[in-house]
């Protein structure tokens, strides 16, 4: 565990990639369980509907080429497929396949079912840390 300091940023910021380190790690354990990479897991997390590849891009983080590769997988294992945007035939979305959608949901519940950081917060807590992070996390959005 990382010490506390006086300084509360400090603490936070290290607490923070403790546990993101510890996320990390349990993503890839339920990714591999799957057989998808840790890339191609948060992916699939991410798709609720179809979502343009550039968005995708956006939220992991990572080049549209890294993108397109990590799609070409989960498509060639029928866990993703493309599909044209209605409005713009310019632009391709990605959309879970109803296998996508089982083994994403399968992953999630993996990575939600027993997780020691949450569990030990009861559901109060666990509401106000999911308020916290929401509003830390939408000043790294662009």
């Amino acid at each position: 565990m990382t010490p506390l300091r006086r300084d509360v940023s400090t603490d936070v910021v290290h607490l923070l990639l403790e546990v993101t380190f510890a996320q990390r790690d349990r993503i890839e354990a339920a990714a591999r369980a799957h057989d998808l990479t840790a890339s191609g897991a948060l992916l699939l997390l991410h798709l609720e509907s179809p979502t343009p590849m550039s968005e995708l891009a956006r939220v992991l983080r990572c080049d549209a080429s890294n993108i397109t590769g990590i799609v070409d997988r989960l498509a060639a294992h029928d866990l993703v497929e493309r599909v044209e945007h209605p409005a713009d035939r310019r632009v391709r979305r990605v959309a879970l396949t109803s296998l996508g959608r089982r083994i994403r949901d399968a992953v999630d519940a993996e990575l939600v079912g027993s997780d020691p950081g949450l569990d030990a917060l009861n559901s109060d807590e666990r509401a106000q840390l999911r308020d916290l992070l929401a509003r830390v996390a939408t000043q790294y959005r662009p």
